[in-house]
């Protein structure tokens, strides 16, 4: 625990984690929501496979083309840059400031089909008498959707979860194409920093011990991500008692002065 690269990683990581949450889940439920909404149309079809072919195509591959995309000399960012702007701009994968949030922007780009098909599957799922009464009730697109769609689907938000947390903990392939944990270690990651220790150094201990971190980590991440949503369902629960006690106590009340 004190090799300061290991603790760029895991700091790497819960920041890789985070924004893939923060970014990735919304986005892609409001994708499969939108998709949902045209099926079964020809159009929702199209826009499935459009958005789910990034997912099919090598880590190795996709790697490869962003980091021909964004390279400072020669990449088409640098030369749309200098013809909109006059510069070449930011340095996207040699910034020690930028580097990991390049790696986490081509992993969103391209896994979001993966999440957003796991979505739409779950949101095809839900009755639609559930919409109907919300409609009935006056609800609008968007309290259907925060009301109706985000309960019924509770459980695939959870799995979509665990999902990016655990890709999270073994990235490797975008990391070693793009940066190959550079410059000066700002991108590492811990799977690929075990991958150093064990065949580039031949520290088979500590490469060892890393991937044995690893494993406690996913084992962390998800215990927590079942609590959350453990307890999600119990505060729900309860202020709906809270709610039925105070209307009991309000009829009482009335019944009382008559």
């Amino acid at each position: 625990m004190s090799d300061s690269i290991l603790m760029i990683s895991l700091k790497n990581s819960l920041i890789f984690m985070l924004l893939s949450f923060a970014i990735m889940l919304p986005f892609s439920f409001l994708l499969a929501n939108s998709i949902a909404s045209l099926s079964p149309s020809r159009s929702a079809a199209f826009y499935s496979i459009v958005i789910f072919m990034p997912c099919i195509v090598a880590s190795v591959a996709v790697g490869q083309m962003w980091e021909t995309i964004l390279n400072r000399n020669y990449g088409p960012i640098t030369y749309l840059m200098e013809y909109f702007f006059g510069t070449k701009g930011p340095n996207w994968l040699g910034d020690m400031n930028l580097s990991i949030f390049t790696i986490i922007f081509v992993n969103t780009w391209q896994w979001m089909g993966l999440s957003t098909l796991i979505f739409s599957a779950a949101i095809k799922n839900v009755p639609k008498e559930l919409y109907d009464a919300s409609k009935i009730d006056g609800a609008g697109p968007i309290q259907q959707m925060i009301w109706v769609t985000v309960p019924m689907t509770s459980k695939t938000i959870m799995v979509n979860m665990l999902i990016m947390a655990f890709g999270t903990l073994r990235a490797f392939d975008l990391v070693f194409i793009l940066t190959a944990g550079g410059p000066l270690d700002s991108s590492q990651m811990p799977a690929h920093y075990m991958y150093y220790q064990t065949f580039k150094y031949l520290e088979f201990g500590p490469g060892s011990a890393i991937a044995v971190l690893i494993l406690i980590l996913a084992i962390i991440s998800y215990i927590g991500i079942r609590i959350i949503f453990l307890i999600i369902p119990a505060i729900s629960s309860t202020k709906v008692k809270i709610d039925q006690y105070q209307h009991e106590k309000f009829n009482n009340g009335l019944k009382s002065e008559t």
